[in-house]
């Protein structure tokens, strides 16, 4: 029951979220264009592995990144199957997006993979 209630309160979020998104600052969506254009990439980025967290965990750090990228991307998040002892694929590929990110903007970038949840009060104020 708790699960039920928990992704009907996620799904609420999401949906106002969605509804909000054309006065976002930063995002510019011109009725000729399918998708928005988006904000560059910051110059300072931190990212984190949240594949140990728990579902709860990762849907709260999940709807934080939402968040805090409206304005300007800083948050990367990743996770493969929990199942998955050493590297997968879907980490091979994360972390090439990450590269990715870091070759074309610029950015420094900060691992908080050792305390995702931190993350929560650094971009409190979001």
């Amino acid at each position: 029951m708790a699960q039920g209630k928990s992704l009907l309160v996620l799904a609420a979020t999401l949906a106002s979220l969605c509804l909000s998104a054309p006065s976002v600052l930063g995002l510019d969506w011109p009725s000729s264009r399918a998708l928005p254009l988006f904000p560059d990439v910051a110059k300072e980025i931190d990212y984190a592995r949240i594949t140990a967290l728990s579902g709860d965990e990762q849907v709260l750090l999940v709807s934080l990144q939402g968040l805090v990228n409206r304005r300007q991307p800083r948050l990367y998040l990743y996770w493969s199957a929990p199942d998955d002892p050493g590297p997968s694929s879907d980490d091979v590929i994360n972390e090439a997006w990450l590269r990715e990110l870091q070759s074309r903007g610029g950015c420094r970038s900060t691992d908080a993979t050792s305390d995702p949840l931190g993350l929560i009060d650094k971009y409190r104020s979001e």
